[in-house]
C-alpha cells in the first residue's frame, strides 16, 4: 500500500450507514436513502485521544453510524495486562 491508498480506508459504507474506520482529520460526503449526508471527523490522534464528527443533513434522517475504537493495553510493574487510562 502507498500513502495516497490511505485515504480509501478513512470510510467505508453498508445499506444502514457509515463507518469511521480511521482517527483522522477527513470529511465524508454520501447519500443515504435519497438524503445527503455530509460527516467531518475532527481530531489531532494520536497526539490526543478526542474525536469529535460534525454530522450536517438538510433534514432529520436516520443511518448508522459505528466508530472503529481499539482499547489501548498497557502491562502493569507485574507483567499482567490492564487497560490504557
Amino acid at each position: 500500500m502507498v500513502a495516497a491508498d490511505v485515504c480509501d480506508l478513512l470510510w467505508y459504507h453498508d445499506e444502514e450507514g457509515l463507518y469511521a474506520n480511521l482517527f483522522a482529520p477527513s470529511t465524508v460526503e454520501w447519500e443515504h436513502t435519497g438524503t445527503g449526508i455530509r460527516i467531518e471527523e475532527r481530531t489531532s490522534f494520536p497526539g490526543a485521544t478526542e474525536v469529535s464528527f460534525l454530522v450536517r443533513v438538510p433534514s432529520p434522517t436516520t443511518f448508522a453510524l459505528r466508530v472503529r475504537a481499539r482499547l489501548a493495553r498497557r502491562l502493569d510493574s507485574r507483567g499482567r495486562e490492564r487497560l490504557a487510562e
